[in-house]
């Protein structure tokens, strides 16, 4: 029977993609995927992998090593990891998707500054015809409020008073 071997490496390094090649090479029996320090330790026949890094008091012991120390001992190669996104193009989309959340609320505000507004059946409903002392330039931002979001499927207007629009989420 062979004494327990633990194998400790960051996150997504592939200690569990590997562990059943491993577990062969360190003729183990089981493998225990997600110990942590605080539990109690398999002390026979288990390949013990953890995101930890082990105690200080555990550094230097033999049975305790890095995964990949663990994958040049047993002459196994990592697998590449995944390629990661166009960086430029994860950012881009981001910026874009932030640039119409910010559209988005800042047309909302423009109906909610210069309507008037009523509750019906626990929604707010904002009347485009009435608005709050506005002039021709508000009622300017609230058309253009309106039909952008309209085209973004974010307004719906009121069934039996067309006038009536309230907000979609």
């Amino acid at each position: 029977m062979n004494k327990s071997i633990v194998i400790h490496g960051p996150q997504g390094c592939g200690k569990t993609k590997h562990a059943d090649a491993l577990a062969r090479h360190f003729k183990l029996d089981r493998v225990v995927d997600g110990f942590t320090w605080k539990q109690e330790f398999p002390q026979t026949n288990c390949l013990v992998l953890t995101h930890e890094d082990p105690p200080p008091h555990l550094v230097q012991n033999p049975r305790v090593i890095s995964f990949d120390q663990a994958m040049t001992v047993a002459g196994l190669k990592k697998s590449a990891p995944a390629p990661a996104p166009d960086d430029g193009a994860t950012k881009l989309g981001d910026t874009i998707r932030l640039a119409m959340t910010i559209a988005d609320y800042s047309a909302r505000a423009d109906i909610e500054s210069f309507c008037r507004s009523e509750r019906i059946a626990c929604i707010h409903w904002y009347d485009l015809d009435t608005l709050r002392d506005g002039d021709a330039l508000d009622q300017q931002f609230v058309a253009n409020a309106v039909d952008y979001l309209h085209l973004r499927k974010k307004l719906r207007r009121h069934a039996v008073r067309p006038q009536l629009v309230t907000f979609l989420p």
